[in-house]
C-alpha cells in the first residue's frame, strides 16, 4: 500500500511535479539560481552561449570519456580492470 488514493494504474510520478524530470527541472533550477545569482542577466545569457558552444565542440571527446568512465566504473564493480583480473 502506497498510502495514497490514486486510481488504479496510477503512481505518484504520474502526478504533474513528481516525476523524474520534474525532479531533475528543479534540481537544475535550484543550482543555478545558487551559482549563478551574482551575474547579469546578459552574463548569465553569455555564459549559457559559451558553456553550450563549448559542449558542442566537444560533444564527442566528452561522450567517449563518459563512456570510457562507465566502462571503467563497471570494470572495478566487477573486480576487473578492462580484461584484466585485479580481483586476485
Amino acid at each position: 500500500m502506497t498510502g495514497f488514493n490514486l486510481p488504479p494504474g496510477c503512481s505518484v510520478s504520474d502526478i504533474p511535479g513528481n516525476r523524474p524530470e520534474d525532479i531533475a527541472y528543479e534540481a537544475f533550477w535550484t543550482w543555478a539560481e545558487e551559482h549563478l545569482q551574482d551575474l547579469s542577466a546578459e552574463e548569465c545569457r553569455r555564459a549559457v552561449l559559451i558553456g553550450k558552444a563549448a559542449i558542442l565542440a566537444e560533444r564527442d571527446a566528452v561522450e567517449e570519456m563518459w563512456r570510457e568512465g562507465i566502462q571503467e566504473g563497471r570494470a572495478q564493480t566487477l573486480g576487473t580492470d578492462k580484461g584484466g583480473d585485479s580481483g586476485r
